[in-house]
């Protein structure tokens, strides 16, 4: 991985092409403990995203959708990622393309 301080390109071993990326957290900013990312699985049922979905995590954070935005998908316990995004946090759920905006209860 490569920068020039405000873009990151990633080269893949076997990937002709190299990827343009850009950093998921502004370096100081944290969410919950410390923590500048929050990787963890959804305990409740779920069933997908939707406004006002109340998400509780394996590491007993818990999270509310607070972005328009509807998927129906169906996971037991699915991994999420979580990170700030400017002034707001995205979660990311495997399997669904598209974050979200959430923001946190505990």
């Amino acid at each position: 991985m490569l920068t020039n301080g405000q873009f990151y390109k990633l080269f893949i071993e076997g990937v002709d092409e190299s990827l343009l990326c850009r950093k998921l957290n502004r370096g100081n900013d944290s969410i919950g403990s410390g923590e500048a990312v929050v990787e963890a699985r959804v305990t409740n049922d779920f069933d997908g995203v939707e406004d006002g979905k109340i998400y509780k995590l394996s590491n007993g954070q818990i999270w509310e959708q607070t972005g328009f935005y509807i998927h129906l998908h169906a996971a037991v316990m699915p991994k999420v990622t979580i990170w700030r995004d400017g002034p707001v946090h995205r979660m990311r759920v495997d399997g669904i393309d598209r974050a979200v905006t959430v923001q946190q209860l505990k």
